[in-house]
């Protein structure tokens, strides 16, 4: 039994280390990871909670990898009066590899999968709404995101066992200056330390801007990058660095429709396909939607 304790130990540190570096949705993965500072559509549950204060209307994503493990995002925001509230879901499953016939438990059984499963409880908003603030002094958001994880082992003949659940938290924050500037920031998993499972607390920068109005570029000080190109407003080409791997994409947003698409070229190439919706995006004063926003109901 110690053996087999030990052995679960091990594989929900390596499912929770894997699971933290996963790119979340489409978009994000196709612009490197580098979103933390533009987040201006669903993906913002994940990336920076903050960003979903900026929102107008209702937002929806749902992304999915076709590549090797199975990985299936689902978020959904609603605007109110009192802020932005988000929920997000993310199932990360992949095969346990490498273990002996010796790693099995009493029952004689050897664990052949792990599931990981998170939900997010996300709200932000934007500090201008419920305050005058003089326009010159620009646009501020701030937000959070409870994390509420679980991680399943199953067995060879299709019995699960729950393998430890872990309660986090995200602090966010985006300050736009000016409409083209972002710069944001966002403190991920603010109840670990570096000694429990899975990556620890991390605080993540970023910055974010438009070149030519037809171009943004962001960068994360995790040594992300990513660059979108909107050549027309329904099209949109996407490329990133991420820890030191190529990553490109493209999306077409049709009034409130998008499909995207991600490549990242990792050891083992990696697919992300997603679904992206937006309704009622009315702003309630000039200038308060991004591009990206603006292209999905104007056209």
């Amino acid at each position: 039994m110690k053996k087999y304790i030990l052995l679960l130990s091990a594989v929900l540190l390596i499912a929770s280390v894997s699971f933290a570096s996963e790119n979340v949705g489409a978009r994000p993965a196709a612009l490197g990871g580098a979103f933390v500072a533009v987040a201006d559509d669903a993906n913002a549950i994940f990336e920076n909670p903050a960003g979903i204060g900026l929102l107008h209307g209702e937002h929806g994503v749902i992304s999915a990898k076709f590549s090797g493990d199975e990985y299936t995002v689902l978020g959904g925001i609603q605007e109110t009066s009192v802020g932005n509230f988000g929920i997000g879901y993310i199932s990360s499953s992949s095969p346990i590899e490498g273990l002996s016939a010796t790693a099995v438990d009493d029952s004689g059984e050897v664990p052949v999968r792990a599931l990981n499963q998170a939900l997010f409880i996300s709200y932000g908003r934007e500090y201008n709404r419920f305050s005058v603030v003089p326009e010159f002094m620009g646009r501020m958001s701030l937000g959070a995101s409870l994390k509420l994880s679980n991680n399943i082992l199953t067995k060879a003949k299709g019995t699960s066992v729950p393998n430890g659940a872990l309660v986090n938290a995200d602090l966010a924050a985006i300050f736009k200056p000016r409409e083209e500037v972002s710069l944001a920031m966002n403190i991920k998993n603010c109840f670990s330390s570096t000694d429990t499972a899975g990556e620890g607390s991390v605080l993540v920068l970023g910055a974010s801007a438009k070149i030519f109005e037809i171009m943004s570029v962001s960068v994360t000080t995790d040594g992300n990058m990513g660059c979108e190109f909107r050549p027309d407003p329904m099209l949109a080409l996407r490329a990133g660095k991420d820890d030191g791997y190529i990553t490109y994409g493209a999306g077409i947003n049709l009034k409130g429709f998008g499909v995207d698409y991600a490549y990242r070229g990792s050891e083992s190439p990696v697919h992300y396909f997603g679904i992206s919706l937006a309704f009622n995006q009315v702003p309630d004063r000039k200038g308060e939607l991004s591009d990206a926003q603006a292209s999905l109901y104007n056209n």
